[in-house]
């Protein structure tokens, strides 16, 4: 198999750092015979200075490029730019800005709605696109995310719980950055018709009562489980209570879509007890 030409946009966001780690890292290096950092701003860094607003600067980053992963927050017209270049450099892979929330299980908020809108124009420009569905992010997720009702510094986690029927609490899918670095590494390597359009992964999974518990066992601190009732949450229009109650309904839960072949053992998932006992204890 040839060494693939890689291409990162975003490189200053959440997952930067961690997926370029991944392509030049011991268990994935020799796949990949180059990275190019697609980058408005170029100090202190060997990248490639692009302007969005100018064509043949992309053009010219992408020329060669044989996957391109795209990590730019939500700002859709750029993806759309950047797509549009890379189906003209006929880059063989696309990975877009995804990252989050399975919206073919969970109905979609606007920005995932645009996420899945602009797949589907990459895909119409003639890009083999793959979209990366990784549930929760572990660590902001874990740092006062609100959108969750986690306030783990605050020793609180707000749920939305069935309470009739018996049903037993839903589970979460949370991943690291890491991981996810690591998975993007993983699926580049492969040939691109062989992939899937949609790629799910989980890298550990817990109820938010397991979550207090393990919380509390490590600081030695009660945290306080504020549950609402799942049969009578109102969520409105309000984001944060959709996230609540789609995790209420079991929607957040990735695990029985997890893709086990993105990692054959060449690296451990980063478990939440684990994140918890090293980086917030």
């Amino acid at each position: 198999m040839s060494r693939k030409t890689i291409a990162i946009a975003g490189y200053h966001g959440l997952l930067g750092v961690d997926t370029l780690a991944a392509f030049v890292s011991a268990q994935f290096g020799n796949y990949y015979d180059s990275v190019r950092v697609l980058t408005r701003d170029p100090m202190n860094v060997l990248y490639l200075l692009v302007d969005y607003n100018d064509p043949e600067s992309l053009d010219s980053a992408l020329e060669g490029v044989d996957v391109l992963v795209n990590l730019i927050g939500f700002c859709p017209h750029t993806w759309d730019v950047l797509a549009y270049a890379a189906a003209r450099a006929r880059v063989r892979l696309y990975i877009p800005s995804e990252y989050d929330l399975d919206h073919s299980r969970y109905t979609p908020e606007p920005e995932l709605s645009a996420k899945e809108a602009h797949a589907q124009r990459a895909r119409s420009w003639g890009l083999k696109t793959v979209q990366l569905f990784c549930g929760i992010l572990m660590e902001p997720a874990m740092t006062n995310h609100t959108h969750f009702g986690i306030m783990l510094s605050s020793r609180r986690i707000e749920a939305v719980m069935p309470q009739c029927g018996g049903r037993t609490d839903p589970k979460i899918s949370f991943t690291s950055t890491k991981d996810v670095g690591m998975a993007i590494a993983s699926i580049s390597r492969h040939e691109p018709r062989q992939l899937a359009d949609r790629i799910v992964i989980s890298g550990d999974a817990c109820t938010l009562r397991e979550l207090a518990e393990t919380w509390g066992a490590i600081t030695r601190h009660s945290v306080q489980l504020a549950v609402r009732p799942l049969e009578t949450y109102d969520a409105g229009g309000d984001i944060a209570k959709q996230r609540r109650l789609a995790a209420g309904k079991g929607y957040l839960d990735l695990a029985r879509q997890h893709a086990g072949w993105v990692n054959n053992g060449e690296w451990k998932w980063t478990r939440i007890s684990q994140y918890l006992a090293g980086d917030l204890a």
